[in-house]
This record gives C-alpha cells, structure tokens and sequence, in this order.
C-alpha cells in the first residue's frame, strides 16, 4: 500500500512540474502579446501627438421642445458622420460640467469635433451623402449653429515616453524569471 501511496505521491509532484511548464510557457506568451501591445499603444500615441491637420468643431443649439425619439434619431445622425471615409478623429458630447469662468460658454447643447488630414478630406465630407442627409434629416431640430474650423500644428506633446513602465511583477513571478 505504501508503495501505491509513494507513486501516487510521485505522480502527483510530476503533474505539477509539468504544468510549472505549462505556466512558465503561458506566461512567457503573455509578456510577448503585452511587449507588443504596449508598443502599438506607444507608436499611436505618437502618432496622435505628432498629427497636424484641420479640425471642423460644430456647436449645436437645440429647439427646447424635442421628444426623446428626435433627441435619439439627433444623437444617432451625429454618430453616423464617423462613417465618412475622410474623418480621422470623431467625438461628440454635451458640454463639459466643468468650472463656471467667465470664459466658459455651457450655452450649446451639443459639441461635434472631426479632425481630418488637411482641408481635401474637409472637402469630401461636406458635400458627403451621410453629412447631407444628417444636416437634411436634423436641421429641424436645432434654432442655432456654430462652426470653428482650425489648422493644427502636429508635434503637440511627446507623450509616448509619459507611458508608465511595465509592472516588473506578474503574478508574483519576475518578467525575466522563468527558472
């Protein structure tokens, strides 16, 4: 019985050393996906900081009276702008509750900032179906609007060497441990 018990003691310590293998290759995959992952993060951070173009900012006064629905098909049209094959950049929102200051106009209802390229990819989304069928579909929905377009300069912040360091631990192992 003892002799069962030994093997089975045995076999039991050897299944844990190969799934210590199996870990150790596991973990070693993962700190190759994350490597790489932390790279792309830092080469479009890059990226977006060094970016220059036109940004078209669009703010939007709504009619006091809009139902939920038409406030919905409004928000909806909004989002579909970002299928326009020329917009790099896309955000919308409601203004920001920061800060009352007498600099700070909260007046607007809704914000649409896009950034293109240059002026070229400004000029394809003008005349642009879905731009026309929202600005078709959506006019009636609004008393007042405000276009700023901006040139931006590229090269704003370096923030790719802000990116925090790696955690040297993962699950209690040393990255470079895989002894």
């Amino acid at each position: 019985m003892q002799k069962y018990m030994l093997f089975f003691v045995f076999f039991l310590a050897l299944t844990a050393c190969e799934n210590d293998d199996v870990y150790v290759d596991q973990i070693s995959e993962l700190r190759e996906e994350l490597a790489e992952t932390e790279q792309e993060l830092a080469d479009a951070q890059m990226a977006l900081a060094k970016d220059g173009g036109l940004v078209h900012t669009v703010f939007f006064w709504m009619k006091d009276d809009l139902t939920e629905e038409q406030t919905t098909e409004f928000e909806e049209g909004l989002q579909s702008l970002e299928e326009i094959e020329s917009v790099r950049r896309f955000y919308w929102g409601k203004p920001g509750e920061t800060e009352a200051r007498g600099v700070v106009d909260r007046s607007y209802d809704y914000a649409l900032i896009i950034h293109f390229e240059d002026l070229a990819g400004h000029d394809v989304y003008q005349p642009h179906e879905i731009h026309q069928n929202f600005v078709e579909g959506s006019s009636d929905k609004w008393t007042k609007v405000v276009v700023y377009d901006a040139n931006v300069e590229g090269g704003i912040k370096e923030i790719a060497g802000t990116l925090p360091s790696p955690d040297p631990q993962i699950g209690g192992m040393d990255r470079d441990d895989t002894d």
